[in-house]
């Protein structure tokens, strides 16, 4: 079972998946006393649910995504992520246990392997999304992928309609028309 995400970074859609860990790998709380941007500079612990290039790479194709893998579209990322006491908080109670309400949390960095998507190959991942809660079956739509397939009908449904203005980037990063 996997759960898939996605995320923008820069001009990049990027895609990577939460699974259980697997039996061996422990939870074990990260080192107290460092501030988590030191921690963040150090070393940054890899998400313990994290499915991997590997297991992402399957559950696309069990959904019917045909995606080449190389060395240029994978890459380990660091994101911020809810934790508590050292553990990561799982975005479904099929992945993990959560925590009890009593728990603080706080954001803490983890490493993630992710894929990048060109933008046609975007498109047409999301759109093999639209109006779906699974993939296929244990590949699951996670919450941020679901925000992603929206906006993108949105936007589809703005071109559409003619119901936006052109404008042109400019290296400041402003749109002007």
């Amino acid at each position: 079972m996997i759960v898939l995400h996605a995320g923008i970074l820069g001009r990049e859609f990027f895609l990577w998946g939460e699974t259980r860990p697997e039996p061996g790998i422990l939870l074990s709380p990260k080192p107290k006393g460092k501030s988590s941007r030191r921690r963040a500079r150090e070393s940054v612990s890899p998400l313990p649910y994290d499915a991997g290039v590997e297991k992402l790479s399957i559950a696309l194709q069990k959904a019917g995504f045909s995606y080449r893998i190389n060395k240029k579209s994978t890459e380990s990322i660091i994101i911020w992520l809810p934790t508590m006491d050292g553990t990561p908080a799982p975005s479904s109670p099929l992945i993990a246990d959560s925590p009890g309400p009593e728990e603080k949390a706080t954001l803490a960095p983890w490493t993630i392997n992710v894929l990048h998507f060109s933008v046609p190959q975007a498109v047409e991942f999301l759109c093999t999304c639209v109006g779906k809660q699974t993939l296929a079956q244990g590949v699951i739509i996670g919450h941020d992928l679901g925000f992603w397939v929206q906006a993108m009908r949105f936007a589809g449904a703005l071109t559409a309609r003619q119901q936006f203005l052109p404008g042109i980037a400019q290296e400041d990063g402003i749109y002007r028309a």
